[in-house]
């Protein structure tokens, strides 16, 4: 099943060749569909070249003292004016509490996004998923989300 995702996303990657322009920065919110579980992420992106940019989310769940760290590489890729798909790896580091411990996964990012900046306005608005494995815990985190970015 895994080698049937992987060959799909592959070949899907080959279907759409045409560069996206990248943002050189954005800054914004991810919402999360499981507000229990980092409901809110702070998010940072920044763009390497036409096609590339990383991606730095903080989330907290202050209550329950649960803190977390994600960092995605994207490759973008163009469908329509201004509205492109991303795909990439990503890892995540979370720390549950002073005595609970940590956990590190391991995983990917797949999403649409619409820039506004092709209509001048400095704005992006993605809708995206992160599977997640975490080592020491098993599969988690695939909650859909939708993120809000100023872009710079």
């Amino acid at each position: 099943m895994k080698k049937i995702v992987l060959s799909a996303i592959l070949l899907a990657g080959t279907a759409f060749t045409s560069v996206a322009q990248v943002n050189p920065n954005a800054i914004g919110v991810r919402l999360t569909s499981n507000f229990s579980n980092f409901g809110a992420e702070v998010s940072y992106q920044r763009g390497f070249g036409d096609n590339n940019r990383l991606e730095l989310d903080l989330g907290a769940d202050i209550s329950n003292s649960v803190y977390s760290l994600v960092g995605a590489f994207h490759w973008d890729y163009n469908l329509v004016a201004g509205l492109n798909w991303f795909v990439g790896p990503a890892v995540q580091f979370v720390t549950i509490g002073p005595l609970d411990g940590n956990l590190f996964g391991i995983g990917g990012q797949v999403g649409l996004e619409y820039d506004f900046n092709t209509n001048d306005i400095p704005f992006l608005l993605s809708l995206d998923t992160r599977p997640m494995y975490f080592l020491n815990l098993g599969f988690g985190g695939n909650q859909v989300a939708l993120g809000a970015r100023y872009t710079f």
